[in-house]
């Protein structure tokens, strides 16, 4: 596909030139953009889309748009995009995280497991106290959603001796994992759950998945892992449950408002760690999503399906 690229990402300015070298490299002649209205001012002529994030903008005029890829792999912004014409394919970089997040997920049960912050807080009072600490082996891992996430999740749980259940949108045999349910099993799996892990995506079905009902059935041992988007977990449900001791902690990376304010009562919470939307990045996150970007052009050129095609009506 010989199209022009209009870039709309918005990076740090090394980032950027790191960017504009590799896709200079394979000879694509690209356009950056430095906000969503100079996009809005030349969507007659845009045929190919590449986003840090998804926008918001009126899509009516992008009548000759054949590709809209997206750097990450939340769309939930995209859900009804006004005017998107029938033609137009939105993809992401859905698959490359696997290894970043099931890191990160592990971490964040092993730091409560060996209870971690109470490791750091003695040893900023300069205090060498012993204590009995847990281990994850014969715990129960519940995931919600069984994306690649979650599979790669389960995996790495199952090598540390948890048992993992879950629930996925189409309940199928996943590897891994002793049992699938379907999203009408979400309280099932709450309540027999040591630490839950929330790797949904964002549709309008998982708004509030978790809200005062569903925290309530957890067992109050229970530690919460949300790597989602903020909007699928109660915020306020969640606070009021931590604060009060009805749920053990929590490990946040993602917020309903990023970045999360400095009043926000998650800070001051003892049982909560609170990360800043990272848990997928690496060093070489860019080049990797922009190999899939790349990818993608090529099979849509070839007239192919392309590998990370996202179904809006489903919102992944």
């Amino acid at each position: 596909m010989g199209a022009r690229i209009h870039a709309r990402v918005s990076v740090s300015a090394g980032l950027r030139s790191k960017m504009e070298w590799w896709l200079a490299e394979v000879g694509l002649d690209v356009t950056w953009l430095a906000s969503d209205a100079e996009l809005e001012a030349v969507l007659g002529e845009v045929e190919v889309v590449l986003c840090g994030a998804p926008i918001r903008v009126d899509w009516t005029q992008a009548t000759r748009l054949r590709l809209l890829h997206v750097l990450g792999s939340g769309v939930e912004l995209l859900h009804g995009a006004p005017g998107l014409c029938a033609e137009a394919v939105v993809t992401n970089s859905r698959g490359i995280h696997g290894n970043e997040m099931r890191d990160h997920v592990l971490c964040m049960m092993l730091a409560f497991a060996r209870e971690l912050p109470r490791v750091f807080h003695q040893q900023h009072e300069r205090r060498f106290e012993q204590f009995a600490a847990g281990t994850l082996s014969g715990c129960t891992l519940g995931i919600l959603g069984l994306g690649h996430v979650g599979r790669s999740v389960a995996e790495g749980a199952a090598a540390l001796g948890m048992r993992v259940i879950g629930t996925r949108a189409h309940p199928q045999a996943t590897p891994f994992v002793d049992r699938v349910g379907g999203p009408n099993d979400t309280l099932e799996v709450l309540r027999a759950s040591d630490y839950v892990l929330v790797s949904v995506p964002a549709t309008t079905a998982t708004r509030e998945l978790l809200g005062t009902r569903e925290l309530s059935v957890l067992p109050g041992h229970a530690v919460l892992v949300h790597v989602s988007r903020g909007g699928v977990v109660d915020e306020a449900a969640l606070v009021e449950a931590l604060g009060e001791g009805r749920l053990r902690g929590a490990a946040l990376d993602v917020f309903s408002q990023e970045p999360l304010p400095e009043n926000s009562p998650f800070w001051g919470l003892s049982n909560v760690i609170v990360s800043p939307h990272y848990a997928g990045t690496s060093a070489d996150y860019l080049q990797r999503a922009l190999g899939v970007f790349l990818q993608n052009l090529e099979l849509l050129a070839a007239g192919r399906e392309p590998l990370t095609r996202v179904d809006l009506a489903r919102g992944y």
